[in-house]
């Protein structure tokens, strides 16, 4: 894969920061009297970094809105306004429930014209907070 000399720069800087930590913390375990192995506690400190990171990652993604798909899941109660994919196009709609049927339909349309097809749905997100 290509990297950019610019993210090369940056990935060596951040493996040299880290390096340095590291020997700083092995430093003040060392000057506190505790004995560690080096290369035990170096092998640690990126292995609790690796997971802070993973940490991070998960919950940036757990905190997205996530497409469902209509085979995994479908709404247990009246949506109203979400969102839509049927396999050419996303579209805003409206879901309802009417006699155990699932419906969407866009808006601008009569209920008679709704959306066929739906692979995919998710419910629309929470508007920005007013400052």
């Amino acid at each position: 894969m290509y990297k950019s000399p610019i993210n090369l720069v940056y990935e060596q800087m951040r493996n040299n920061i880290a390096l340095k930590i590291d020997e700083a913390v092995i430093e003040q375990t060392v000057k506190v009297g505790i004995n560690v192995d080096r290369d035990e506690m170096i092998k640690a400190l990126k292995y609790d970094r690796g997971q802070y990171d993973k940490g991070y990652a998960d919950g940036l993604e757990a905190g997205k809105i996530k497409w469902i798909s209509v085979e995994d899941s479908l709404p247990e109660e009246d949506l109203g306004a979400c969102i839509v994919y049927d396999g050419f196009e996303v579209q805003h709609a409206n879901h309802y429930i009417i006699d155990g049927e699932h419906l969407w339909n866009t808006p601008d349309c009569y209920e008679s014209e709704e959306i066929r097809g739906v692979t995919h749905w998710m419910p629309l997100p929470e508007p920005p907070e007013d400052t």
